[in-house]
């Protein structure tokens, strides 16, 4: 009967490692499954594309990306090598503050037209990209409250005649509020 005992214990610890190991491997696909769905949500976040719309200021027309979520706010163009003259991208807010711009991971200098109630009510020129990692970004403010901003590469502003007071129109029956 000792080697019945001896047996059954054997038989017990045997089928406890193999619970054991199950759990473990279960674990390891349930996590790797997790990280994978978190990768796969922020990577539609950053790759969904933005609404477009014709963007109207003064007798200037450009083409936008319309910006309506506070992620896609926070990417911005950074990352981006270039923008197009007649491109932009309008930020669009639900409500009218005073909302900071930084540069973070710009790759080239942008102008900032500032937007209230479908008026420039200021614009801020040549905002250099970080020339490094070490450099402190500066944020940058509007004059007073907006509920949009326009950014376009540096230098469209100046050449096409942009001024504080030009009328703003988003064509294309663009949603203007999230």
């Amino acid at each position: 009967c000792i080697r019945c005992c001896d047996i059954s214990i054997a038989f017990w610890i045997m089928t406890i490692r193999r619970v054991i190991y199950a759990c473990g491997v279960f674990a390891c696909v349930l996590f790797a499954g997790i990280v994978l769905l978190a990768a796969r949500a922020g990577k539609n976040i950053s790759m969904q594309p933005m609404a477009r719309a014709e963007v109207f200021i003064g007798d200037a027309v450009f083409n936008a990306e319309l910006v309506h979520t506070s992620a896609l706010r926070e990417r911005g163009l950074s990352g981006r090598e270039s923008l197009s003259e007649g491109d932009g991208m309008l930020f669009i807010f639900p409500s009218a503050a005073k909302y900071g711009f930084w540069m973070k991971d710009m790759r080239f200098a942008l102008d900032l037209i500032w937007i209230r109630d479908g008026k420039v009510i200021g614009i801020t020129e040549e905002v250099p990209a970080p020339q490094g990692a070490s450099d402190v970004l500066e944020t940058y403010y509007p004059p007073d409250n907006v509920d949009m901003v326009f950014e376009v590469a540096a230098g469209p502003s100046r050449r096409k005649g942009l001024r504080i007071g030009d009328a703003v129109h988003v064509g294309g029956g663009a949603k203007l509020r999230p």
